[in-house]
């Protein structure tokens, strides 16, 4: 059974790859005539539980798309539009900054006008910053696990793909050192506690989001924090 899991999974990136190319082939005859296939193409990589929505990553030449944006050929699309802009970027002699990808991801001028060219055309399909909350179906690729810390009715929370020991250590020395009321972890595969940051062991710091009554997604994450199976800690 584990292998024919992991044979289907492999035969649903293979699809989901195609489809990458698809739309970086369509998006590059379409809005960058003048430099499509100019330059050496690209790899592609779906992985679940990636950092982010989607990536390219100009030295080793590849996109990679994140699984969770790979269940839905709109948002899949959105994606490969939004990434090819920065394949050209830093193609044709252009030089990719850091700095400038640290201030503003890369955003600019360049983008932005790009960007309008490809929504004049195709609707509004690209957006600066995609989120999780553009994903129709509102659930991940995979179930993911949460970490919780509740004060009064205000929930703080991250996220990793897979249950991290480690980390709930980590939790809990902030748990006791801040004297919340409690902490606790749960597997879910609702997409919006995704907007959360991600859990990292590094670093002095732990970047977590925080919702209290009466922001958008409460109602919604309270009800599903209150039902669900939880392991305090």
């Amino acid at each position: 059974m584990i292998k024919l899991n992991k044979l289907l999974l492999e035969i649903k990136k293979e699809e989901i790859t195609s489809l990458m190319k698809k739309h970086f082939n369509d998006c590059s005859k379409k809005y960058f005539k003048n430099e499509a296939g100019k330059y050496n193409y690209p790899k592609f990589i779906v992985k679940p539980s990636l950092k982010h929505i989607g990536a390219y990553s100009p030295q080793p030449n590849r996109f990679i798309l994140n699984l969770d944006f790979a269940q839905e050929n709109e948002t899949l699309k959105s994606t490969m539009y939004h990434e090819t802009i920065h394949y050209y970027q830093t193609k044709g002699g252009k030089q990719f900054s850091k700095m400038m990808f640290k201030i503003h991801g890369y955003h600019d001028d360049y983008f932005k006008q790009k960007m309008n060219q490809i929504n004049a055309g195709e609707g509004k399909l690209v957006d600066i910053v995609g989120t999780f909350k553009s994903i129709k179906s509102g659930e991940a690729a995979k179930p993911f696990w949460v970490y919780v810390l509740k004060r009064g009715k205000e929930y703080s929370m991250t996220w990793s793909p897979t249950k991290n020991e480690k980390y709930i250590q980590r939790w809990k020395r902030i748990l006791d050192y801040h004297k919340y009321d409690e902490g606790f972890v749960f597997q879910t595969g609702t997409i919006i506690f995704k907007e959360n940051p991600r859990a990292s062991n590094g670093g002095r710091s732990v970047k977590m989001g925080s919702i209290e009554p009466g922001d958008k997604y409460y109602d919604e994450m309270n009800k599903e924090i209150r039902a669900a199976r939880k392991e305090k800690i």
